[in-house]
C-alpha cells in the first residue's frame, strides 16, 4: 500500500485473465466524498473508504474463522478486482456512479438511473 501524499492510497491489485478490466466508483462515506479507481494494475482509493473496506474485510474474516460463512477456495479470488469493487460499493453510504469495463463493454451505473447503462466505445 502506497500513500500518494493526499487523501488517497495506491494499492496493487493485479488483473486476472478474465473479469473486469477497469473500474471507477464515486460515492460518499460519512457525508465525505470518496472515490476508488482501478486501472488494471493499481487501485487508487480515498483513505476513508480504504479504512471502511479494511474493516469490512476484517469482519468477514472473523465470520469465516467462526465458521459462519465460507471463504472463497482460492486466495486470488479473495483479492480479485471484482471482490474489491464489491467491497468498495458495499462500504459506501451513497453511491453517485459505478463504472466498469468487462470484455470490452463499458458499463455505467448511476444513482439517478438506478440501473446499468451501456456506454458506446469512444472512437
Amino acid at each position: 500500500m502506497h500513500s500518494s501524499g493526499d487523501d488517497t492510497l495506491r494499492l496493487p491489485l493485479p488483473r486476472r485473465p478474465y473479469g473486469i478490466e477497469t473500474f471507477r466508483v464515486e460515492a460518499t462515506v460519512e457525508d465525505e466524498p470518496v472515490h476508488a479507481q482501478w486501472d488494471g494494475r493499481w487501485a487508487i482509493v480515498s483513505k476513508l473508504l480504504c479504512e471502511r473496506v479494511e474493516l469490512a474485510r476484517a469482519v468477514e474474516e472473523t465470520f469465516v474463522e467462526a465458521g459462519v460463512t465460507s471463504r472463497f477456495e482460492h486466495p486470488a479470488l479473495r483479492r480479485s478486482p471484482e471482490a474489491f469493487m464489491l467491497a468498495v460499493v458495499t462500504c459506501c453510504d451513497d453511491i453517485d456512479v459505478v463504472e466498469f469495463e468487462i470484455r470490452g463493454h463499458h458499463r455505467v451505473i448511476t444513482s439517478d438511473v438506478g440501473h446499468s447503462v451501456p456506454r458506446l466505445p469512444e472512437d
